[in-house]
Order: C-alpha cells, then sequence, then structure tokens
C-alpha cells in the first residue's frame, strides 16, 4: 500500500492518499507513510492536516534522517525556519553527504540579520556537531564579511565555540577581505598564553610550538613532495627547529611563509640554518615580499648541500607605500623546471626581525 501510494503520488494524489492512509491504519508506527502524506496534504493546499501528518512523522522517527529532512523542508517551505531547525539538526548529525543540500540554505538565512537571529538564536544553546563545518562553509562562502562576524558572535556564548579549523576559516577571510588589523586582533586574542609569548616581529621563529597555519603564524600548504614540520635535532637552541624535507620531486617549492605586519623603516632578519644533504641546483632561500607584489624586497643567501649549523642574516626595508602587510616565503630558487628539483633536509632555527639602525 505504501509503496503503491508513492507511486501514484503525481498522477492521481487521491488514490494515493487513500493507500497510504490505509498503509497507516495497518501500520500506525510507519513515519515514512505519514511523511508523504503530508507532501500530498500540502499540494492540495490543506496546510493543517499537512504540519499534523509531518509533526507525526517527526515524532515518530526521530533520527530517521529521510523523514527528518522531510520535515525540515515542509517548515522551510512554511517560512519558519526556526521550526525546521531541530529537524535539519538531526540530518546535518547523521546524514553527512545531505550538509551539501542544506549549508547553503541555512546560510541564505544567515545572511539576512532578521532570518539570521530568528533561525539560530535557539538551536545554537545546544551542541551542535555540525556546526564547526557550518561555520568553516559560511566564512568562505558568505557574500558578506559581515555574516560570518555574526555567526562568531552568536556561537560565542554558547556550547558551540569557535574550533582551530574555524578560527582559521575566519582569519582567512577577514584578510581575504583586506581586513588585516581585524585579522591580527581576532587572531591575537585566540591565543593561548604560552603562545603570547612568542609574539614578535616574527612569530614562533624559534620552532618550538607547531605550525598552525593559522592567521600569523607559519602557514603551510601541503603538497606530497615535501613534508614541512617540526622536530627535535642536534645543535637546535630549543627542544625542535624547522624541518623541511625534500622527497626528490619536482616542485616549484613556495610552501611556507608568514604574514607581517612591519611598519615602515629599517630590519634585518637573521637565524640559523643547517643543510642536511640538500641536493638542488640553485638553493632554498627566505624572500621578503610586499603583499601582492612579485618582485621580493629581500631575498636570503641560497642553501644547498651539507654544512653545520650557520648564521645568517638579511638587511631590508619596509618602504612607507603599498605596503602595510608583508610576506615571508621559504622558496627554492630556479629560472627553469629543472631547477625546481631538490632531494633532502635543510634545518632552520633562532629566527627573529628585528628593527636596525642606519649605517
Amino acid at each position: 500500500l505504501y509503496a503503491r501510494g508513492v507511486e501514484l503520488i503525481q498522477t492521481d494524489p487521491a488514490q494515493s492518499a487513500a493507500n497510504l492512509i490505509q498503509a497507516i491504519s495497518r501500520n500506525p508506527a510507519d513515519a515514512a507513510a505519514y511523511a508523504v502524506l503530508a507532501r500530498i496534504r500540502e499540494s492540495e493546499g490543506n496546510i493543517e492536516a499537512a504540519g499534523k501528518a509531518i509533526e507525526t512523522a517527526a515524532r515518530l522517527a526521530p533520527l530517521r534522517v529521510d523523514v527528518q529532512l522531510e520535515a525540515g523542508a515542509f517548515w522551510m517551505r512554511r517560512n519558519d525556519p526556526a521550526r525546521a531547525m531541530p529537524h535539519f539538526d538531526v540530518v546535518l548529525t547523521y546524514g553527512g553527504p545531505l550538509r551539501s543540500e542544506i549549508f547553503p540554505q541555512l546560510l541564505a538565512l544567515a545572511e539576512d540579520p532578521v532570518s539570521r537571529q530568528t533561525t539560530f538564536s535557539e538551536i545554537i544553546s545546544q551542541p551542535l556537531a555540525w556546526w564547526p563545518d557550518f561555520f568553516t562553509y559560511a566564512a568562505g562562502k558568505a557574500a558578506s564579511v559581515e555574516t560570518v562576524r555574526a555567526l562568531a558572535a552568536i556561537q560565542s556564548a554558547g556550547p558551540n565555540r569557535m574550533t582551530p579549523v574555524g578560527r582559521r576559516a575566519f582569519l582567512q577571510r577577514l584578510q581575504r577581505d583586506g581586513l588585516w588589523f581585524e585579522a591580527y586582533i581576532t587572531w591575537l586574542n585566540g591565543l593561548s598564553r604560552e603562545q603570547s609569548k612568542l609574539i614578535g616581529n616574527l612569530f614562533n621563529g624559534d620552532f618550538e610550538e607547531a605550525l598552525s597555519s593559522t592567521g600569523f603564524d607559519w602557514i603551510v600548504t601541503p603538497a606530497p613532495q615535501v613534508v614541512i614540520d617540526t622536530a627535535s635535532t642536534y645543535g637546535a637552541a630549543g627542544h625542535k627547529a624547522l624541518r623541511v624535507l625534500f622527497r626528490g620531486s619536482r616542485i616549484q617549492f613556495q610552501n611556507l611563509h608568514q604574514y607581517l605586519m612591519l611598519s615602515p623603516g629599517n630590519y634585518a632578519l637573521r637565524g640559523r640554518v643547517r643543510p642536511d644533504n640538500l641536493e638542488t641546483p640553485e638553493g632554498v632561500r627566505w624572500s621578503i615580499y610586499c603583499l601582492g607584489q612579485t618582485t621580493p624586497i629581500a631575498n636570503s643567501e641560497a642553501f644547498r648541500g651539507t654544512d653545520h649549523w650557520q648564521h645568517f642574516a638579511i638587511r631590508f626595508d619596509v618602504p612607507a607605500r603599498d605596503c602595510m602587510v608583508q610576506t615571508i616565503r621559504l622558496e627554492l630558487v630556479g629560472r627553469s623546471a629543472l631547477d625546481f628539483v631538490a632531494k633532502g633536509n635543510i634545518w632552520f632555527d633562532d629566527m627573529s626581525i628585528s628593527r636596525r639602525r642606519l649605517d
């Protein structure tokens, strides 16, 4: 009876409903039958009956994803997103692949200040397994950064606090929109007490902390041809140093950088380096750029081969115009494709940037 009802829903809604009612009479706990019947009643314009049927379906199958999806969709069509949210909560928690279908709907609601408040204000007071993924999605896709700010504020008062992944997405959005000062303050406020001790012109230059790829920490772009991490090694000033391991494949390596916010002036980058059987035609160097420019304002010497720990230094000037944000980047030196093949290790430690006096 249920199958026949579903089959006739488009061609003969009346007979479809009759079959579904008979199916329900023989199995009153069949939530799916109530959900389909609700769809028919809604198409007939009998919204009250449709609402009762969908509520019954949702009550009978509180964790059944397809039924809860029908219930959420019904209340969304009735312009009642607050009522839809508990049903979508089940779908988003247990029906992971359906997030790609529901997240855009939720983001559309979040973009409007009125619907944002009515939609999320109540449900956000309870832990939501899917919220971190939604916040990350919204940070990347929202039309306005104000939407992302508002969602961050909504979650701050409840149990769904910002995760490291969410903070990374939020900071990336602020940086993408050119809101560098706001991004810097937001990043600072998210640091632990121990991490706050590392703040300077260059963050975590001793590489004692793991590379978080967040905000104004070291940003790693993963690639199979290279490993970038911190590890123990002899001669390190502390417990760890930066290690870059090249696997011997071709890569135009520019996969480690950090954003800087140096005021105009004269600076020096200092550090220690130890190449360890690093085979590459031209070597590896540090380069400093004004953000958005392809010509560096400074380059270090290139490192390759095998050597003991050695000190290195770069002097550079930050111009007063068009250089509010800078990037320090580790890169392979080269002019042709054959130059971008590297095998072996290189270690860095004790890196810092300080003001320097003019000679």
